[in-house]
């Protein structure tokens, strides 16, 4: 959903800055509007970087406290 919500804003921004464009400054303006998508590209690069997980040692439980997950005859003897 962010994503969607992301390219949506990305999109109404670039187009209300592309839209301000007279006849004389078309360049500028079209110049701006990179510059403008651009930072808002790195901007979100480190945005990124800043919510990766860190990884979790093999040998620490899951969430349910089994180290991977139910095991076959677990699932088995459950039926």
């Amino acid at each position: 959903m962010s994503r969607q919500m992301g390219t949506a804003l990305g999109v109404a921004v670039l187009v209300a800055v592309l839209g301000t464009a007279t006849a004389s400054d078309v360049r500028a303006v079209y110049a701006s509007g990179w510059w403008i998508i651009s930072g808002s590209a790195i901007l979100g690069a480190l945005a990124a970087f800043g919510m990766t997980p860190s990884r979790r040692p093999a040998d620490t439980p899951a969430a349910g406290g089994e180290p991977h997950g139910p095991v076959a005859s677990d699932r088995s003897a459950a039926r």
